[in-house]
């Protein structure tokens, strides 16, 4: 069964790049987000590294995204250079690293017959497929945070001895691949607190005390590991860089969480309008079904492997819901949770469909219920893969092409937050700017922008040139409109 499963799911696989190949070229979905999201922020996420691989200069102070992004950066640093910057390298990027992650996953008989759910679960969901191919670090932060629970799995689950002892090396291999997760994008350093919390939970055995001295001797072990990885990157990244990391911090932070007298009101908002809004009602329905099965399944069966991967991913969920507390929630902030849900989903449905404790009379019942719960996934993310095939534009990459015909001269800036997004392939130096940013003070005097792009009111960029009495259609002598998902894009040829 174990060859079988491997064998199926690493047909998924190359099943699951034959689903994103549509899309590589493609806008985000309209439904994407209310705000514009992945439409400006696959621009954002790679300007700077862009700017350094086709102008040869590196300004943390252009954009937030590398100084809380650092080793998205880096990895997309290689491919970019070597074929270009272009944003379907980029992308492929992250598909495959989420590719490479599923395909080491699978070499666990467990995992790959888990894989096989995830497929019609998660990985096809409406928001984690999107993501899977965005220009974005949402998506390599969660293949790490996985990888972190395939080695606690694996701790807990007795998949990996040394002389029939358990060793901490799958605790420090999970404490790196956590680590990594914020590496990549510095607002997922909650997650570092999943390793003490399965410790906790996962390690006492019901008879012992909590705190028994090999589970203390456990945890200041781990704590030493997350910790050596977190003063690498004080380090390494943060002091030589304090003042604008510190500057981003205080700007990504302030406004976004609400009040404490307000955090029941805000977060009965995000799960009414936000969990179970439109696009995610389905997903979310599914999962409380799962999560209820899941309880029972924990309280009644005695499969250890199973109970190791509820509670594990169990954990990873309830720590991702610490979000809905924030004012503002944009899709790719919940990306982590969605995989999470889908991950404990996975892990019941699995459980429910081979369900075989000795003794019990409920085992076809449960078979039922896991193959309707599946088929009900499957339903709904087939329906929206296929809307999301049928909405498909391409406005970013026609707007690409225009700005490759048309830019005179790639050495010379083309700015706002839309710039990065619109640049690719004319190489261009593109810096985006915002009121009370970093780089927003006489930068029209200072860089002698050929174009800047904007829209009609300014609001992404919080009304950085009318702020300063500056009025971009005055400064140029031609313009250009896009309609670009639900924003129309006005680029202003300066004189």
């Amino acid at each position: 069964m174990g060859n079988k499963s491997r064998i199926l799911s690493l047909l998924l696989i190359p099943l699951l790049v034959l689903l994103h190949l549509p899309f590589l070229h493609a806008d985000p979905d309209y439904f994407l987000s209310t705000g514009r999201d992945a439409f400006t922020d696959e621009g954002l996420n790679t300007s700077q590294v862009r700017n350094f691989i086709n102008h040869g200069y590196l300004n943390l102070n252009e954009c937030d995204n590398m100084i809380k992004s650092p080793l998205f950066n880096l990895l997309l640093f290689f491919p970019l250079k070597f074929f270009g910057t272009y944003l379907i390298v980029a992308r492929l990027t992250v598909l495959s690293f989420l590719i490479t992650v599923l395909v080491c996953l699978a070499g666990h008989p467990y995992f790959a017959r888990l894989i096989l759910l995830l497929f019609i679960t998660t990985l096809t969901q409406f928001y984690v497929f999107q993501y899977s191919h965005f220009s974005l670090s949402e998506m390599l932060a969660v293949c790490c945070i996985l990888t972190g629970i395939y080695f606690l799995f694996r701790r807990f689950t007795g998949f990996h001895t040394q002389l029939g002892k358990k060793t901490v090396s799958d605790i420090l291999l999970s404490a790196l691949f956590l680590s990594l997760a914020y590496y990549f994008k510095i607002q997922f350093a909650y997650i570092i607190l999943l390793l003490p919390f399965s410790l906790l939970i996962l390690e006492n055995k019901s008879s012992e005390p909590l705190l028994k001295a090999p589970v203390i001797r456990l945890l200041l072990k781990s704590a030493g590991f997350l910790l050596l990885f977190a003063i690498t990157y004080f380090l390494a990244w943060y002091l030589p860089f304090r003042s604008t990391f510190d500057f981003m911090m205080n700007d990504q932070t302030a406004g976004k969480f609400s009040s404490l007298s307000a955090i029941p009101k805000t977060i009965g908002f995000n799960i009414v309008y936000v969990l179970f809004g439109d696009q995610a009602w389905w997903f979310n329905t599914g999962v409380l079904a799962c999560l209820i099965s899941g309880i029972l399944l924990y309280k009644s069966s005695s499969d250890k492997v199973f109970k190791v991967m509820f509670a594990l991913s169990s954990i990873w969920v309830l720590m991702e819901l610490h979000k809905l507390s924030m004012i503002y929630l944009p899709s790719r902030y919940l990306v982590s949770y969605y995989f999470a849900a889908g991950l404990m989903c996975s892990t019941v449905l699995l459980k429910l469909i081979s369900y075989k404790e000795p003794g019990k009379v409920l085992a076809s019942y449960f078979f039922v219920a896991g193959l309707s719960l599946t088929a009900f996934f499957f339903i709904a993310n087939t329906i929206h893969f296929t809307l999301l095939l049928e909405r498909r534009t391409f406005s970013i990459e026609a707007i690409n092409d225009y700005f490759s015909s048309a830019l005179k001269n790639p050495e010379q800036p083309v700015m706002g937050p839309w710039a990065p997004a619109v640049t690719w392939n004319s190489k261009a130096r593109c810096i985006p700017v915002w009121k009370d940013f970093m780089n927003d003070k006489n930068i029209v005097q200072i860089l002698h922008p050929q174009a800047i792009l904007s829209e009609p009111d300014e609001a992404e960029s919080n009304k950085a040139y009318s702020s300063q009495g500056m009025k971009p259609e005055l400064l140029s002598d031609s313009s250009r409109t896009f309609q670009i998902g639900r924003w129309s894009v006005i680029v202003y040829w300066m004189n």
